[in-house]
């Protein structure tokens, strides 16, 4: 695509052109046809004579400006038609490079998702697994156990907890400080701990004895 100024530089160059042939015929006209000699330079400088005419002359000088002049155009039509090829390589690029950060943007979220999902799932999973050892170490059951003196043996609600065996007490049948003995009556089975936490209905410690060879089998 031609720029203005070069457009209008040929423009200016044509209408020289035609202003200067019409000078030629003006000058054809007015002085005729004079014959004159021109000398020509050839290679290694050797010369050669040629009859031309003052008017031939100026019209062959005209011509090679003219010639030159649509060279020139076709040389700026050449460099605009490049410029606007670069210029739509760039527009290229650009639109291409904002592609690729919105792609980049977007493969970003989708990782965040992925992170959120994994870290939701991995969250989950440490939660039923804490669930299941919890209720895999717990256990509860009921208990038969028996103090000094000639108190009989007392079934009582119990826990048993990996390092302990909670017994619970009520206000009617408190739990005495000296435990001697315990026996299993269900769902209890290896306890061998080195303390008894002897626990209040509503969860309150009453107090904490030695097994006393606490066995249940």
């Amino acid at each position: 695509m031609v720029s203005a100024v070069e457009a209008d530089r040929v423009r200016q160059l044509e209408e020289q052109l035609r202003a200067q042939l019409q000078e030629i015929e003006d000058l054809k006209a007015a002085v005729g046809q004079r014959s004159v000699v021109k000398v020509v330079v050839g290679e290694g400088g050797s010369k050669a004579y040629e009859w031309t005419t003052p008017d031939q002359e100026e019209y062959e000088k005209l011509r090679w400006t003219a010639e030159r002049a649509r060279e020139d155009a076709e040389e700026a039509v050449r460099v605009a038609e490049k410029a606007q090829r670069e210029a739509n390589d760039e527009l290229f690029r650009y639109e291409a490079a904002k592609a690729e950060v919105r792609l980049e943007a977007y493969r970003q979220q989708l990782r965040r998702k992925e992170e959120a999902k994994r870290k939701e799932k991995e969250g989950i999973d440490k939660e039923n697994s804490a669930k299941a050892k919890a209720g895999a170490q717990i256990k509860a059951g009921t208990l038969r156990v028996k103090s000094e003196g000639p108190l009989p043996w007392d079934s009582r609600h119990v826990i048993l907890r990996p390092s302990s065996l909670l017994i619970f007490a009520s206000e009617a049948s408190p739990f005495p400080a000296n435990v001697i003995g315990l026996e299993s009556v269900h769902k209890v089975s290896g306890v061998g701990t080195s303390s008894l936490e002897v626990l209040h209905a509503t969860g309150r410690l009453l107090c904490e004895a030695p097994s006393g060879g606490g066995q249940a089998g």
